[in-house]
């Protein structure tokens, strides 16, 4: 009968039951660990940029817009850009998860700007992923580079129709200086007819506009001296604000001083000239509006549906397309099965006698020719369903190749740790491998982590082996994962090995003692 008495009278029985409740802590910190966070995180996912572009002559002077556009990428926050010389040396990066992405610029990026006024004809950037092996990173990328290059598109329309625009709006701001002057010489003209509260307001708000006016004019001629895009962009919004208001307040009072004069029919000849000057200024102000709309992309009726107006399109090459979803779950669902099994062989492996009489490797053998067996049924079960999910026949060998050495690694760990600690050693060897399962576990990318955790991630064995499956699945180079995994089996029979030689040695030692006593 199972009591608190038999419990704590027996510290193996209290050791066990306190593993037991750790366990499931660890199942659910771990996922909580894993999961929790992630999107905080994404801005250190790594994409490669590589600057093709040789130059050329853009806004009369020569210039490399493909290395202008890198540093500006490199000023983002959203993601971590780095500069990589060559399209190979930036392909190699991504196969080994050292980046998520890559971006190109192409030879001709400053040619294709200069010519698209005429042309039409968007800059094409080459964007290199590998959805397969790294899709939590592909998805988060995906959408933070098309906002950034969406946005690097906008600058780049601004720069090309900016200047001539805010030309136009130089020459529309003066002409409505000069509007405003008549007109406020013509209001002084009627100013005596009217009331004289309402006249002296409107005289000081024509004034004061007329005033602002002529300073921002002035400062907006500086501005396209200097090539100033932000203070051009800053003053034409502050001359558009200035414009409503004339349009909303000045002409509306106007429009009722001229209701007025009509109705009294005392200043009808100057009522016209009022009218028209009214009329003038408001036709300046929209068309000063409608050119600022354009030139800052918001005019809703000229809008592409498909983005054919960017300056910039993006050619994804994705390097190892998802072809079901469960292709991107195999590889850790795989790895938590192979835990599960190396687990539950360990509960079958018994804690053999060491034979003095027998060699130490033969005794290995013994063992593990049971379980060696196991695992390759289980490997063959296990390795023929993703037939189903578009996995090539030559792969699904592979796949069961590495399940089996995979299995009889991680069997390894759980009979050394039995083999020096019994039926603790189980229980410290299922909680070792339960929280390496959820580090090797690819739940999101390996760049998220910080670097000691990137270095003891890519040291776990399960961490190897599940790299190995995903490799195998969408076809990738797998002889490194493959080459480290055999590695760890070896490591580990030889201290199995040597344990055994230990032992052997203790019993050999005390046979003698005893003899020569």
């Amino acid at each position: 009968m199972l009591g608190w008495k038999t419990v704590l009278d027996n510290r193996r029985a209290v050791y066990g039951w306190l593993l037991a409740l750790i366990v499931p802590t660890l199942l659910v910190g771990g996922w909580l660990g894993v999961t929790s966070h992630v999107a905080q995180h994404t801005n250190r996912l790594k994409v490669a940029v590589v600057n093709q572009d040789s130059g050329a002559k853009y806004q009369g002077k020569n210039q490399n817009i493909g290395a202008q556009l890198s540093q500006g990428l490199m000023a983002q926050k959203q993601l971590d850009f780095v500069s990589v010389n060559t399209v190979k040396q930036a392909r190699q990066k991504l196969e080994q998860k050292q980046v998520s992405a890559v971006l190109v610029w192409p030879e001709n990026t400053t040619q294709r700007l200069s010519e698209f006024k005429h042309s039409g004809k968007p800059i094409v950037v080459q964007q290199y992923i590998d959805s397969g092996r790294n899709a939590f990173a592909t998805e988060q990328i995906q959408r933070r580079l098309t906002n950034i290059v969406t946005g690097l598109s906008e600058q780049l329309l601004m720069g090309n129709t900016g200047a001539s625009t805010l030309e136009n709006l130089v020459k529309q701001s003066g002409q409505l200086q000069d509007e405003a002057n008549d007109l406020q010489t013509n209001l002084r003209a009627v100013g005596r007819n009217l009331d004289t509260d309402k006249a002296a307001d409107l005289q000081k708000d024509a004034t004061d506009t007329a005033n602002d006016l002529a300073q921002y004019s002035s400062a907006l001629n500086a501005a396209v001296a200097s090539d100033d895009k932000e203070k051009m962009s800053e003053l034409a919004t502050k001359i558009n604000t200035l414009s409503y208001k004339m349009q909303t307040d000045i002409v509306s009072s106007i429009a009722g001083i001229a209701t007025s004069l009509d109705d009294t029919k005392m200043l009808s000849s100057q009522d016209s000239v009022i009218q028209a000057g009214a009329k003038t200024i408001a036709d300046g102000q929209n068309g000063i509006q409608k050119s600022l709309k354009t030139m800052l992309g918001q005019q809703a009726d000229n809008q592409d549906a498909n983005g054919t107006n960017q300056m910039i399109a993006m050619h994804t090459v994705d390097q190892r397309p998802i072809k079901q979803s469960g292709q991107v779950t195999l590889p850790t669902i795989t790895a938590i099965a192979l835990t599960i099994q190396a687990i539950l062989f360990g509960i079958i492996l018994k804690v053999s006698h060491v034979k003095a009489e027998t060699l130490a490797l033969e005794q290995w053998w013994q063992t593990f020719r049971v379980v060696g067996l196991l695992s390759i049924i289980s490997a063959v079960v296990m390795g023929a369903l993703p037939l189903l999910w578009h996995i090539s026949l030559e792969n699904i060998w592979l796949l069961m190749g590495i399940n089996v050495i995979g299995l009889w690694l991680l069997t390894s760990i759980v009979w050394l740790f039995k083999h020096y600690l019994g039926q603790i050693g189980w229980w410290l060897a299922t909680v070792l491998l339960t929280i390496q399962t959820f580090m090797a576990t690819d739940l999101y990318h390996l760049a998220i982590l910080d670097k000691p955790f990137q270095l003891l991630h890519q040291l776990l064995p399960l961490h190897q082996i599940q790299s190995a499956i995903q490799s195998a699945v969408f076809g990738g180079e797998v002889t490194n994962d493959i080459l480290i995994v055999i590695i760890w089996f070896l490591v580990l029979t030889m201290l199995i090995v040597i344990s055994y030689r230990v032992h052997q040695r203790a019993v050999w030692n005390k046979t003698l003692a005893t003899d020569a006593s």
